[in-house]
């Protein structure tokens, strides 16, 4: 990630999951086939049927479970996402007594 960063590219990667950010879709497309030319030199394997390509450039991203605002510099958790904490929450707190393993998947669901 250094390399690419020493050359001006706003490049993530967790695990296999990747994400290139630019000013505009101009040099995204530039630092995409960068990132992607250089990885696959590296011998990764890049599957471009499940990449987001310049021309489905977005503001917006999902990306790792969250929603990546570029215009507002914002990282937002989803709608679904909160609605799926609310649900493991207020199924815990009716409950007289919680399982370890209960506290431990709600916990787990709202860090993650």
């Amino acid at each position: 990630m250094g390399y690419f960063h020493r050359k001006g590219i706003n490049f993530s990667i967790y695990i296999d999951d990747g994400i290139v950010m630019a000013l505009s879709p101009q040099q995204l497309a530039v630092d995409l086939q960068f990132v992607y030319d250089t990885l696959r030199k590296a011998g990764w394997q890049l599957s471009e049927d499940k990449s987001d390509l310049p021309d489905k450039a977005s503001q917006v991203k999902r990306y790792l479970g969250f929603l990546l605002d570029s215009r507002l510099g914002r990282v937002l958790c989803p709608e679904d996402r909160l609605l799926k904490i609310i649900s493991h929450i207020e199924k815990a707190i009716k409950k007289e007594r919680i399982p370890i393993k209960e506290v431990a998947s709600v916990n787990g669901q709202i860090i993650s």
